[in-house]
């Protein structure tokens, strides 16, 4: 009987062969391999298990002595514990399978005429693109993994935004200076504020968009300034010449 893809356990297998040759690991690998898609042990004949490994006679022997411990001899058959129990496994959750599909069948068979109609059959080509009830996209809304908030981590940096985005042409529009006085300021502002996001590339995004909005009355502001700074010197100006 062939089975499925033969479970190895790794670290087991280096612990237990770490004293094999590269020779003595490719017998040993290519016998429990055998065991396993035959689905049982081993016939204790010399001449079927050197053909097996690929090895001569008086080679097979050699390598024999490293890998017998591997195994143990019931009724003339090599008997392997660890893959023993693997196929039990296997077998017992095939059983298991075939039982369930069958308490499938019978459903199936049962349900009403009217009932297997209205549901659509599927085909191999076949897409899922309308017959999702709500029912069923409320469920998987509820299996997708939330997002959590958190606050901005060490040394996080902003990545940078698409070549063609509205981000990415306001950036162009800063000096080195102007941007990190910005980044800044985002920092300061959301650590002040104790705030946390689920994307705090998201968060920079909403920053740069608004600081756009803001610059017209950061300008107007720096110019209502100016103009108050030179009415003032102007007045004293004209109070020292009227002197």
């Amino acid at each position: 009987m062939a089975v499925p893809f033969m479970p190895l356990y790794v670290a087991d297998y280096m612990a237990d062969t770490a004293h094999l040759t590269t020779v003595e690991h490719g017998a040993y690998l290519l016998l429990i391999m055998t065991y396993w898609q035959r689905g049982e042990p081993l016939p204790d004949d010399d001449k079927k298990l050197a053909r097996i490994v690929g090895l001569q006679g008086r080679n097979w022997k050699r390598v024999r002595q490293e890998i017998e411990p591997f195994f143990e001899f019931r009724d003339n058959k090599w008997v392997h514990q660890r893959i023993e129990h693997q196929l039990t496994l296997m077998r017992s959750q095939s059983r298991a399978n075939s039982l369930n599909g069958k308490k499938g069948g019978l459903a199936k068979a049962k349900a009403s005429p009217s009932e297997n109609l209205a549901k659509p059959k599927r085909t191999l080509s076949h897409t899922d693109t309308d017959t999702d009830t709500v029912d069923t996209i409320v469920s998987k809304r509820a299996r997708a993994p939330k997002a959590i908030k958190h606050a901005m981590p060490d040394n996080w940096w902003p990545e940078d935004f698409g070549p063609s985005s509205k981000c990415a042409k306001i950036i162009e529009g800063w000096t080195s200076e102007q941007f990190a006085e910005q980044f800044e300021h985002f920092k300061a502002h959301h650590e002040a504020s104790g705030k946390k996001f689920e994307s705090w590339q998201a968060a920079w995004q909403t920053w740069v968009i608004n600081s756009e909005k803001f610059k017209p009355r950061q300008q107007q502001s720096r110019g209502s300034s100016l103009r108050d700074i030179g009415d003032e010197v102007r007045g004293l100006l004209n109070y020292g010449y009227g002197n």
